[in-house]
């Protein structure tokens, strides 16, 4: 998988860690690649 910088990978973790269907589910795992990204994150997370 590929990561647009090192907070973009760590803010995937934390999606994950926050909604465990990802782990097996690809479209969960999508829905927290995509939230991951910095600009979205941080809006996505208030």
């Amino acid at each position: 998988m590929y990561f647009y910088d090192d907070k973009h990978e760590a803010n995937f973790a934390k999606m994950v860690e926050r909604f465990p269907l990802s782990k097996n589910d690809n479209e969960y795992k999508v829905v927290c690649y995509v939230i991951a990204h910095s600009e979205i994150f941080e809006k996505a997370t208030r």
